[in-house]
């Protein structure tokens, strides 16, 4: 009882600091993130567009209740507090912090209705080629994170996608996704239902050109995630350098990763990347080297088809790790990340209260 009165008192008295810190961290990572945003968007991007002051006061609110409900959580004497009762603090502690960010039913559990939520949207019933397109993909990344988490590599992946999204490569992606890729399947959403003449096919061919493109990026993102799996360190120097055929046979030779290397045809892209197709503008139809003749209505197929994959590469695998990163009563290992929160002394303890307010909270 006296420890937890100690704690407690340690963090009144820095709780006042513990706030000005946070608040001084939170505007000052809005503004890079402003920054960025607008770098990548390719035109200025005002703070109040990202959040209002009313959004910034409850932010702020949110901090320092997490940091409350840690404290008050965790004080506990975790050497002599039986499994059962670990998991049930565990348990209620995410569903108190989860329940700040998200609403549930009345009478829900937070934890419970995200998990069956993102199950839900991870595995949908289609009704049509474009939705199973989609699923496969998603089926296709979701297989590969499960196994990274079962294999006990997904903080290898982690570390690989951390290095990653810090790298100019990442960040150009980021403006090509942004100003080019989401234009294009917007303008091929239009296309869908339009009768294609000489025009629509061009856009098409461009389209196809740009996302496979964007694709191919992705797909040397998932060699060096299956690598990991493997306990394999990629070479990523080796790994860019490798042309697209080479790539997308590495990726079939893992049957659960063959729906992602089919989506994309090497013979279709590089024929556009060194213009050797030909367009038969009185027959409606388009000639790729090795591939057979389509009609333009099966290449705006293939180009939709390819738009989807790349949405569900891009979007699915972080869905996947909520899903499987959720803490459960069977992963105890969560302690771990909390146990800086149950240090005996206050000095430590004044440590732990000050991580809580440092940059890796708030940027997550």
């Amino acid at each position: 009882m006296s420890k937890r009165i100690d704690l407690l008192s340690v963090y009144r008295k820095h709780r006042r600091r513990i706030r000005r810190e946070v608040n001084s961290r939170l505007d000052d990572q809005l503004s890079r993130y402003t920054r960025k945003i607008s770098e990548i968007v390719g035109e200025p991007v005002p703070n109040k567009a990202l959040l209002t002051k009313k959004d910034i006061v409850s932010v702020h609110k949110k901090i320092d209740s997490t940091v409350t409900l840690a404290v008050t959580t965790f004080d506990v004497d975790w050497e002599n507090v039986p499994s059962e009762e670990i998991q049930r603090k565990l348990l209620d502690f995410f569903d108190k912090l989860l329940g700040q960010f998200y609403a549930v039913p009345k009478g829900e559990r937070v934890l419970p209705y995200l998990r069956n939520e993102i199950s839900g949207i991870l595995h949908p019933r289609y009704n049509s080629q474009y939705q199973a397109t989609f699923y496969e993909v998603s089926e296709a990344a979701g297989w590969l994170i499960e196994q990274l988490f079962k294999e006990d590599r997904i903080e290898e992946a982690q570390s690989f996608l951390s290095e990653f999204m810090k790298s100019n490569e990442a960040f150009s992606l980021a403006q090509i996704y942004i100003q080019s890729v989401l234009p294009t399947i917007r303008r091929l959403g239009r296309l869908e239902s339009s009768q294609l003449g000489k025009r629509e096919v061009q856009s098409l061919i461009r389209g196809y050109e740009l996302l496979a493109g964007v694709y191919e990026k992705l797909c040397r993102i998932i060699i060096v995630m299956n690598d990991a799996r493997k306990g394999k360190i990629s070479n990523r120097d080796e790994v860019s350098r490798r042309g697209l055929a080479s790539l997308l046979k590495e990726i079939r030779q893992e049957p659960k990763l063959a729906p992602i290397a089919s989506k994309l045809s090497t013979k279709i892209r590089n024929s556009i990347a060194h213009p050797s197709y030909r367009i038969y503008y009185a027959k409606s139809r388009i000639r790729f080297p090795g591939e057979a003749e389509m009609t333009w209505n099966q290449f705006r197929k293939k180009t939709n088809d390819l738009s989807l994959a790349l949405v569900a590469l891009t979007v699915m695998p972080f869905l996947h790790l909520s899903r499987l990163g959720l803490p459960s009563t069977e992963r105890i290992h969560y302690l771990n990340a909390i146990s800086l929160l149950m240090c005996p002394h206050s000095r430590q303890c004044d440590r732990s209260l000050r991580g809580l307010s440092g940059p890796a909270t708030l940027s997550s």
